[in-house]
């Protein structure tokens, strides 16, 4: 969400989280995505794959509901050696808990301001 940018990026200040802004590309075919087809994207400046999403974004553009979205990366296939990061179980609770409770949060953030 555009219009929401800026209000994401202040409240991640405000509470003090990093975070990395980049392009996204979607792909709901993962045996399609290919080792050229990821390089592709790379050159264009895309940090990060989304599989869910879009999907998302496309609901609500019509039901007309305004959203915000921000990704909590899962595998990491930015480097030679692929890195796991199941977000499907019990691994790092308190992490994926975290990220539950911020969404809250943003969400009153903005109904206040």
């Amino acid at each position: 969400n555009v219009k929401r940018f800026d209000d994401l990026l202040a409240f991640l200040k405000m509470k003090k989280i990093n975070y990395t802004v980049g392009k996204v590309w979607s792909n709901d075919a993962i045996y399609r995505e290919t080792v050229n087809k990821v390089k592709i994207r790379k050159e264009q400046g895309c940090i990060c794959v989304d599989m869910e999403c879009s999907a998302i974004a496309a609901l609500a553009k019509f039901r007309d509901y305004e959203i915000t979205q921000f990704f909590y990366s899962a595998d990491n296939l930015g480097s030679e050696n692929y890195e796991l990061r199941s977000l499907d179980n019990e691994e790092k609770i308190d992490q994926k808990n975290t990220i539950v409770d911020l969404a809250i949060e943003f969400a009153i953030y903005l109904l206040d301001k």
